[in-house]
């Protein structure tokens, strides 16, 4: 007797199996879909603690400033992605699904996969972002769903089913992508918008930073921040600034709605074609939650058309949650208020307004923020100055200290920033805590209470005051925004030969013209930068950085300082920098390589 194949009986119709369908255990589809659902809240929960790291918004080149937009876009394609295998994996998990709704009722099936989906979805966003997620949220993600169930559903009839529901998505996928590049030429313009972008001259960005590192309230209160329209220009066109020639855009705030135009510069190959921008909507973030909805979108000629907005708010709102950085930030503001004409951020009380403030700063002087990196190494010092012995060379261990931190976390980061953010902790524990609102908001009041105890307590050669004239010319070289040469240690010694001051040092200037150079050997190279941290972590040798100076004139009052060296310029002046710089020029460590400063 012939045997038949096997069949199944599914709403008391006889089906047999189809003899193109893979031949798979039937466990197998369940176990993928429970692995990969238990490894997707698993990465919700590793997003949602995962650590704080303020954003660095002082973009220095283009390639910084795309990277930062990347990582941003990089969040929600991987989203898309996931969400995409999710849909794959449903069918397969859940084909019983399929043999209930069989025949003319197979939608349902389709529907109990696609909820279920996002539920999953839902669930993994609402662990990651620690609220739930918004439906625009989720419309994207539901799509790149419903493709993969396209796919995974044709994997249920076997391979010759699997091929063929590539056709439709073919044809699809070319229909998209021919919708795109229509989209491209309709959004790409020979000129650029007609307005002048609103660019702060440099007392504007001097006032202006001043007034946002003033903003630091009492402990325990919230921050608030408030700016208006032309600062808020000010920054974005800062930014902007940073990349190559051609980007300008402008932004106004009002309660109803905020709308911001941007004209972006095509690449040279475009034949500079602008990629002109009209994005109008209302936004608001209460007690941490963010919303945004979205009335205009304008690309070029082409107006996004209503219901499309939802999707791209939908976006907006994901990559703004997707981003650990920009999701603590909003999570940490208590309201953003919209006057018309402005904008005021308020956060809570706490620690995060001290990581995000010196990053809008940042944009204003165009320097590395090493805020948080110089909190980290003034941490370590200040634990390694509580163990050490009352006859311990403590300029010279702090020193070997710093550098020997900076050396083990220069193999992964950038050995230049790592060097500044070492003399910027040295400089604030033992030269100055003034300087610390130049470099960011680093101490609580734990940290500056325990730094008073420690200043004025080593020394330099047996003098108190040179760690303080070496450390503080070396970070005020680093904050510059221009070379300064040594007229940052010049400074402090006029004002030291008025009348009242202690008089012209010629020895003290040494020490700011020694702590100029060590700066500038610090950070001029990457492998300058390699060196020194080796050598330092070996050991402080004050020969090769420090050179003899107590031979040298000190207290000198300002009529004999006159009379005898000629004032500053003079000639008996001119003599005394020259031995100066003959005796830093035959240091050991500028014979090794660092440059002098300039």
């Amino acid at each position: 007797m012939p045997m038949n194949p096997p069949s199944s009986t599914i709403q008391g119709r006889s089906t047999r199996k189809s003899p193109g369908a893979p031949v798979v255990p039937a466990w197998i589809g369940p176990l993928a879909l429970g692995t990969f659902v238990a490894a997707l809240f698993w990465r919700a929960w590793l997003a949602r603690n995962a650590p704080f790291v303020p954003l660095d918004w002082a973009f220095q080149t283009t390639a910084e400033v795309h990277a930062w937009l990347w990582k941003l876009l990089s969040h929600e394609l991987m989203l898309f992605v996931l969400a995409f295998v999710l849909g794959v994996l449903t069918p397969l998990g859940l084909a019983e699904a399929a043999r209930k709704w069989a025949g003319r009722f197979r939608i349902y099936a389709w529907l109990t996969w696609l909820v279920a989906d996002c539920i999953v979805m839902a669930l993994c966003l609402a662990v990651a972002w620690n609220e739930w997620p918004t439906p625009e949220s989720l419309i994207l993600p539901a799509i790149f769903a419903l493709a993969g169930i396209y796919f995974g559903a044709a994997a249920l009839g076997g391979i010759r089913k699997l091929a063929w529901s590539f056709v439709p998505a073919g044809i699809a996928g070319g229909v998209l992508i021919g919708a795109v590049m229509l989209l491209g030429r309709l959004s790409v313009s020979e000129a650029p918008l007609a307005f002048e972008p609103n660019v702060l001259n440099m007392s504007e960005k001097r006032a202006m930073a001043a007034r946002i590192r003033d903003s630091r309230p009492p402990p325990g209160e919230p921050r608030s921040v408030r700016l208006a329209d032309h600062e808020i220009d000010g920054l974005v066109n800062s930014a902007l600034g940073r990349i190559r020639g051609g980007h300008k855009a402008r932004l106004h705030f009002a309660p109803s709605e905020s709308w911001i135009e941007l004209s972006l510069a095509g690449p040279a190959r475009w034949d500079r074609r602008f990629l002109n921008v009209r994005l109008a909507g209302d936004f608001f973030i209460d007690n941490g939650h963010f919303h945004i909805g979205l009335h205009q979108l304008r690309l070029g000629r082409f107006d996004v058309p209503p219901p499309a907005l939802r999707l791209v708010a939908g976006m907006l709102h994901g990559m703004v949650m997707d981003d650990p950085q920009l999701h603590r930030i909003m999570g940490a503001m208590e309201a953003v208020r919209i006057e018309p004409g402005a904008l005021e951020l308020v956060f809570e009380p706490g620690a995060i307004g001290r990581q995000v403030i010196p990053s809008l700063v940042q944009l204003l002087w165009q320097r590395p923020d090493v805020a948080v990196e110089t909190g980290l190494y003034l941490r370590q010092l200040l634990q390694t100055a509580s163990d050490l012995p009352p006859d311990a060379d403590g300029f010279g261990r702090l020193m070997e200290e710093a550098f020997r931190l900076a050396r083990q976390r220069s193999p992964s980061r950038d050995p230049r920033l790592e060097n500044r953010a070492a003399i910027f902790a040295l400089a604030i524990m033992l030269g100055h805590e003034g300087l610390e609102p130049l470099v960011g908001e680093i101490l609580d009041e734990a940290m500056r209470s325990r730094i008073r105890s420690t200043m004025g307590s080593v020394t330099l050669r047996g003098r108190r005051d040179w760690p303080r004239h070496f450390l503080v010319s070396a970070a005020l070289k680093l904050l510059s925004n221009e070379p300064m040469s040594d007229r940052v240690g010049l400074f402090k010694e006029q004002i030291d030969s008025k009348q009242g001051g202690s008089g012209f040092s010629f020895a003290d200037l040494l020490a700011n013209m020694a702590g100029l150079r060590f700066a500038v050997g610090a950070i001029t190279s990457e492998e300058g930068a390699r060196r020194l941290q080796s050598t330092l972590a070996q050991g402080f040798q004050v020969d090769d950085f420090f050179p003899e100076a107590k031979d040298l004139p000190e207290g000198i009052p300002a009529p004999l300082f006159q009379k005898k060296y000629g004032g500053v310029g003079g000639p008996g002046y001119h003599r005394m920098v020259e031995e100066i710089q003959r005796r830093l020029d035959s240091l050991p460590a500028i014979a090794g390589g660092f440059p002098p400063a300039s």
